[in-house]
């Protein structure tokens, strides 16, 4: 996205959930999250790598779109990773080069089957973060209010112009940025007391 009115606008809603103050809300979601990780791993330990990926994912869905998946198989859980999985695929580096070679935009379906990935993608996309939102909205209509991100975007809607397609992508960034999450907790999980201390480290460096 080339830097414009529209950058200044995403920067701008990003900023009510991630700028200075505005972190510290999500800790009781982190808190109790954690707690509930470790009472899982405890219980069940051979299966602590889904229920890390069940705490990344929770963590991010209840604090953008209050929603508690409360196990690994949750459909939350396993569409938003199938979304995730598949948005991945696109960004490789093994997709076509459209970027460098324009032409191949130009060529019919039947040889580019990556338009043809990117558009189910794209549907992915917009069947699980519509579905989100219009949940968002419609608890709103009835009075139910969680504190989400995306609370704080329908309510700003007429100020901002925002549409409903922005406001589910804005969400969707956020929550693109739950692997990173998985990885260190995974790290930290994984590795020998040496590597985990570098682990904790990493946010002060």
């Amino acid at each position: 996205m080339p830097y414009g009115e529209t950058s200044r606008n995403y920067r701008a809603q990003y900023h009510q959930f991630m700028g200075p103050g505005k972190v510290e809300q999500i800790l009781p979601w982190q808190s109790a999250e954690s707690t509930l990780l470790l009472k899982k791993i405890a219980t069940s330990p051979d299966r602590y790598y889904e229920h890390t990926m069940r705490m990344a994912t929770a963590v991010i869905l209840e604090s953008v779109f209050g929603v508690l998946p409360k196990d690994y198989d949750d459909p939350e859980v396993t569409e938003l990773w199938t979304v995730q999985r598949e948005f991945s695929e696109i960004l490789a580096l093994t997709g076509p080069p459209v970027d460098h070679f324009p032409f191949l935009k130009w060529l019919p379906d039947i040889v580019s089957p990556w338009r043809i990935h990117a558009r189910n993608v794209r549907a992915m996309h917009r069947k699980l973060y519509f579905r989100l939102l219009n949940l968002n909205k419609a608890r709103m209509e009835k009075g139910e209010r969680y504190g989400t991100f995306v609370e704080k975007l329908i309510d700003d809607k007429p100020k901002h112009g925002l549409s409903d397609e922005r406001i589910a992508y804005v969400c969707a960034t956020l929550v693109r940025g739950i692997p990173v999450s998985l990885i260190f907790l995974i790290g930290i999980n994984s590795f020998t007391d040496g590597s985990r201390e570098r682990y904790y480290r990493i946010p002060s460096s």
